[in-house]
């Protein structure tokens, strides 16, 4: 039988771990939007003709940047972008198995 000290931290536990997922999960879509942004960018520098000038918004200024240094930043930048979102669904993946596993202990389905 659970003692009150097991419910007050299981509850404490579920809490927690439901901020964690709902915490990755917005961070995820703020990164997935900005993937999406940078995909778009890249798309537009390859459409370019090879003597347009390209340029950069650097706070409230555009910067004149050369079109490949510009493009292998963006590159970067999505490299970056892609392997924090993967690491962000790793990290849900294992607070939903830590969640699940808390409710199996407690003789919870997910479903309740």
């Amino acid at each position: 039988m659970a003692t009150d000290e097991d419910v007050k931290y299981a509850q404490a536990k579920y809490r927690e771990l439901l901020s964690r997922i709902r915490t990755l999960r917005t961070q995820m879509g703020v990164l997935e939007l900005e993937l999406r942004s940078i995909k778009e960018a890249l798309r537009k520098l390859e459409k370019l003709d090879g003597d347009s000038e390209v340029y950069e918004r650097a706070g409230h200024i555009f910067v004149r940047r050369q079109r490949g240094e510009l493009a292998e930043d963006l590159e970067s930048k999505r490299q970056l972008t892609s392997s924090m979102i993967e690491k962000y669904r790793k990290e849900e993946k294992e607070s939903r198995l830590e969640l699940k596993q808390l409710l199996e202990s407690l003789g919870i389905s997910e479903g309740s």
